[in-house]
């Protein structure tokens, strides 16, 4: 679990005596930093023992002394962050409808920015690790649970239309969703970050209050502002050859590659796992794409701007609960493509970048239709509402997918949108 002691002995049948002294400990931390580097650089379907041992300067041997594999070593991180986390938490004093409240928040939100600055490696690839360990998601279930209970306790007088922790739920999950998209989506820092969650995290307990946590400045750039080229739904080279039995085949081909993604992720995923879910051949396969990247891009285009066109309803949605529910509904069908455009982006893939861009693009017109907020910073906030807490609300957590569209659509209405 996240939160577990963190050990420094080693592992049977490595002597008889599994203490260390100092020049075991050392070597132990010098595997952990190379780790870091090698899951920053490589990410962590793409970083193997190898690439650890040769920037720790230490032998396959002694790695094997003090760490089973790589899913060890990533654990033994997770722990530390865990163990930050908590510590953190024991910080965060009282949560009012006023500006010491929101000034508490902002505190707390400055020190998440700051760990997981530090343990950033760790942190960006849990999506990727949790699919090949359940320990990661028990521990992450934990950790939220904390969250969710500290600041349920911290809260004084909050809006009472709504279930309060389910809210620090979906809370907890955009602020850690926002501190892992800050440099994927665009160049913000630390402290702008924690100011608009801050802001945003406020808002959506107490709702919008001037002067408090409706900051009037406005700032935006056009980095992300508009895709480079726009996404057009990719179809097969010709219709008229394929007919109806050949794009029924192509269709399934899709199916497979979608549940496939969703199970193994962007980097595990090989012809072999598309071609056995459909219970094709590979002839059938390479007749319509020419490898699984081009799966994938199709898959990505059709999310994005089935995405896109949803976002575009936002703004002038009456519901928010229906429009949120729709989201999730979309979710749970394209959701196993648009979790993984962050592991494709790292490997190159460029419909990745596009569908960041175009997706962007939708989210930018959204919030510059209101009259505060700091765009920049709230376009981070809701890639995080839009794509981690889905994720996260169809792994188990403690709440329902229904409690978890309720007070996503909170979160949108009352911090997003500030009404």
């Amino acid at each position: 679990m996240l939160m577990e002691k963190i050990t420094t002995g080693r592992r049977a049948p490595f002597g008889a005596n599994p203490e260390v002294g100092d020049a075991g400990k050392a070597t132990q931390q010098r595997i952990i930093a190379a780790a870091n580097e090698a899951f920053a650089e490589f990410g962590y379907e793409r970083t193997s023992v190898e690439a650890i041992t040769g920037r720790s300067g230490c032998s396959r041997p002694t790695f094997y002394q003090y760490f089973s594999g790589k899913e060890d070593v990533h654990r033994r991180m997770a722990a530390r962050l865990g163990n930050a986390l908590s510590t953190l938490l024991s910080e965060l004093g009282e949560v009012t409808p006023d500006q010491a409240g929101r000034d508490e928040l902002g505190a707390w939100l400055l020190g998440l920015t700051s760990v997981h600055n530090e343990y950033r490696a760790v942190a960006d690839s849990f999506s990727a690790s949790v699919r090949t360990d359940p320990l990661m998601v028990s521990g992450a279930s934990i950790l939220s649970s904390t969250y969710r209970d500290v600041l349920v306790r911290a809260v004084k007088k909050p809006l009472t239309n709504t279930d309060l922790a389910a809210l620090a739920t979906v809370l907890n999950s955009a602020a850690f969703g926002a501190c892992t998209y800050r440099d994927r989506i665009g160049d913000v820092s630390s402290e702008r970050l924690a100011t608009a969650l801050a802001d945003f995290v406020h808002r959506s307990i107490f709702g919008p209050i001037n002067g408090v946590n409706l900051a009037t400045k406005r700032r935006t750039t056009d980095r992300q502002g508009t895709a480079e080229a726009p996404l057009s739904l990719i179809g097969p080279a010709d219709d008229e050859a394929l007919r109806a039995r050949g794009l029924r085949t192509r269709e399934r081909l899709l199916d497979s590659a979608m549940t496939a993604f969703a199970t193994l992720g962007y980097e595990r995923v090989r012809v072999d796992d598309m071609v056995r879910e459909a219970g094709l051949s590979h002839g059938s396969f390479y007749r319509y794409f020419a490898d699984k990247d081009a799966a994938f891009t199709e898959l990505a285009v059709r999310a994005t701007i089935r995405t896109s066109d949803l976002i575009d309803d936002l703004a002038a949605a009456d519901d928010l609960p229906a429009w949120m529910r729709s989201f999730y509904e979309l979710y749970a069908n394209e959701g196993g493509v648009i979790a993984n455009l962050p592991e494709a982006r790292r490997a190159g893939v460029p419909v990745a970048a596009l569908a960041q861009a175009h997706t962007s693009t939708s989210l930018k017109r959204v919030l510059a239709s209101r009259s505060f907020g700091d765009i920049d910073a709230d376009l981070v906030i809701a890639f995080a509402l839009l794509e981690s807490v889905p994720a996260g609300a169809f792994r188990p957590r403690g709440i329902s997918i229904d409690a978890s569209i309720s007070a996503s659509s909170f979160a949108i209405e009352r911090g997003l949108l500030g009404r």
